[in-house]
């Protein structure tokens, strides 16, 4: 998106460099939110999968978990990209924070009862 932009000059590449010079279009700043948004709670997500795997606690129910978490950051995707609707999306990111608690949970259960 930014390299069409730049090219049909809609926006300036100097922006760029330091992104306090000029302003993005409204369109161009939603999809770059939403970047950025994906290199933050996720991670816990990355980190959770990681760490289940590694001490051997991969269970159906972490497994449906990680599951439901993705299909949920999918929907929170599609709410945030289309209608941009800021309570639904809202309430999407809550549950996918409730399910990642959840996943967190059920490990430290797991690890606290094989210790």
């Amino acid at each position: 998106m930014r390299f069409g932009a730049v090219s049909r000059r809609e926006m300036d590449p100097r922006f760029y460099r330091t992104y306090d010079e000029g302003e993005e279009p409204p369109h161009m700043r939603v999809v770059t939110r939403h970047f950025i948004n994906l290199f933050e709670m996720p991670v816990l997500f990355y980190v959770i999968v990681i760490l289940t795997y590694l001490t051997d606690h991969v269970t159906y129910w972490m497994v449906g978990c990680a599951w439901a978490y993705v299909a949920i950051r999918y929907v929170h995707s599609w709410v945030h990209l289309g209608s941009n609707d800021v309570l639904m999306r809202f309430r999407v990111y809550g549950a996918s924070g409730v399910v990642l608690a959840i996943m967190w949970t059920t490990l430290l259960v797991q690890l606290v009862r094989a210790g």
